[in-house]
């Protein structure tokens, strides 16, 4: 996938829906290989980066208060209010490493 002008991998890709009035975190991980700065987070059908080398993009997405990275835990925390999101994590620069990796598993 191309983003931002670079080669980026999807690592994983998840919806969940959070019930009106509710809040919720959702932990996605960023796999072992993959440095924060090349990490981004994106929402939705219109692929709206809501964080990006290691830094949450305030006012990107209605309805996302916040997102951090945890490295000892190899996550990115996004923090909403009640909708529906469908978020993607993409690590640029890792595609040349796919067969490496794919020989680790």
């Amino acid at each position: 996938m191309d983003h931002n002008g670079c080669d980026a991998t999807v690592v994983l890709t998840t919806t969940g829906s959070v019930p009106a009035g509710g809040r919720a975190t959702f932990a996605l991980p960023i796999g072992a290989h993959a440095s924060s700065e090349s990490v981004s987070v994106i929402e939705g059908s219109n692929a709206t980066v809501v964080f990006e080398g290691g830094t949450f993009v305030v006012g990107a997405a209605t309805g996302i208060a916040a997102a951090r990275m945890n490295q000892e835990d190899r996550h990115v925390y996004i923090e909403t209010g009640s909708g529906t999101y469908n978020f993607s994590v993409l690590a640029q620069g890792m595609t040349e490493r796919i067969p490496e990796l794919l020989d680790a598993l």
